[in-house]
């Protein structure tokens, strides 16, 4: 399943809160003057938690686990005589399984790797820019027929990602260095391909 779409569900948590101080609230207008009075008591608790679908997910979370703790401990009778175990116990099920995912997103997001691509790109830049000097200066001392097969298949690829990369940054490809071939006399500069060979 999607990520996203099991954070959407799951974050049903505060679809539970709400409903479950919606049904505090309408049992302060209950026929019952047992089950207002119940309600009377809880809404004090509910007024001192506040709304925690505002806060951040890891404090909603421990505010939530606090609510039910202290509804099922301190208010036991009042949950029972308002009937609100159950929501009690899907918004309980609801933050566990909360818990659970972004636990599992922040393990996920720790193991990525720590590389910054900046650095990473100039030390590559720097060791393509070795290889076509090294292959330009081959091709010049040997000659082009060995070297043919492997700079034709080079050049398609760096053309090919040449054109990506015209495409996403929305320039013309006849405008992008990739397409521009490297002669010995040509300092390499990113995107510059081997010497082009006819």
């Amino acid at each position: 399943m999607n990520q996203l779409w099991k954070f959407y569900n799951l974050n049903s948590r505060d679809f539970t809160f709400r409903g479950l101080s919606d049904t505090v609230k309408a049992g302060g207008n209950h026929f019952n003057p047992l089950v207002r009075q119940a309600a009377s008591r809880i809404q004090v608790v509910f007024d001192h938690y506040g709304n925690l679908t505002l806060k951040s997910y890891d404090e909603e979370t421990a505010a939530i686990n606090a609510l039910i703790s202290d509804l099922n401990s301190n208010n036991a009778a009042d949950v029972t005589t308002l009937g609100i175990s159950g929501w009690l116990t899907e918004l309980q099920a609801n933050n566990t399984a909360f818990d659970t995912l972004m636990k599992s997103r922040y393990s996920q997001e720790a193991a990525k790797t720590q590389l910054r691509m900046k650095q990473v790109r100039l030390e590559l830049d720097a060791a393509y820019r070795i290889i076509t000097n090294r292959i330009n200066a081959l091709i010049i001392v040997n000659g082009d027929a060995a070297y043919k097969a492997f700079v034709d298949e080079l050049n398609q690829r760096i053309e090919r990602y040449g054109n990506n990369m015209s495409i996403r940054s929305g320039r013309n490809a006849k405008d992008d260095l990739f397409s521009e071939g490297v002669t010995s006399s040509h300092p390499l500069t990113y995107g510059d391909t081997c010497r082009k060979l006819n």
